[in-house]
């Protein structure tokens, strides 16, 4: 019982841990740098009930950046940030980028 414990502690804990834009699976650039760029397309990701407000955030802009790299990006600029329903909801706005 007390491994189950430890173990169910570690999980929670290993959850609650934040996500920076440095973690997603694409370059993050600014808007100066976005002008060397060419621009594909807007993109956005959402979550909803993660276990904290950061957590939902993390989860959209990670969702966004796949949806970005499915239209053959390679970076973005984030544009926005919404969180709603009493932090239980987040959805992240970017625009996506193909550099050379």
């Amino acid at each position: 019982m007390r491994f189950i414990t430890i173990t169910l502690s570690a999980l929670l804990l290993s959850a609650c841990s934040s996500s920076s834009s440095s973690s997603l699976p694409i370059k993050v650039i600014d808007a100066k740098q976005s002008e060397d760029c060419k621009l594909i397309d807007t993109v956005s990701g959402s979550e909803v009930f993660s276990l904290t407000v950061d957590k939902n955030v993390a989860l959209a802009r990670e969702n966004a950046a796949n949806e970005a790299m499915k239209l053959g990006a390679n970076a973005i600029v984030i544009t926005g940030t919404e969180v709603s329903a009493n932090g239980n909801a987040a959805t992240v706005t970017m625009n996506a980028y193909l550099c050379h």
